[in-house]
């Protein structure tokens, strides 16, 4: 990921918290192309979508803590990444996981 020189989106938080969701909302908003969830390019995620889109953006899923995401950046970014964190209540994450 290093050579591409797009800026990059990762769209974090708990699992169940609506990052599949709120990632391919912002991919839509700012036109660019969903690649799936950060540091695994070979997961085929539900999240892809927007392939054809050209843009200097591109959008990432991801479930890490903020710390171990940052930390991520020195191996997978580019220098240009920014975040949005979700923090959900948990009483609504647990009601989303009980009925998942």
């Amino acid at each position: 990921m290093k050579s591409d020189r797009r800026q990059i989106v990762v769209i974090s938080g708990y699992p169940k918290s609506g990052n599949t969701w709120l990632t391919r909302l912002t991919a839509q908003l700012i036109d660019c192309p969903v690649k799936g969830f950060w540091t695994q390019p070979e997961n085929n995620d539900i999240s892809i979508e927007g392939k054809e889109r050209k843009s200097e953006y591109k959008c990432f899923k991801a479930h890490h803590t903020f710390p171990i995401l940052t930390k991520s950046f020195t191996d997978y970014g580019n220098g240009t990444e920014k975040v949005i964190y979700i923090v959900r209540d948990p009483r609504d994450v647990a009601i989303s996981a009980l009925f998942f």
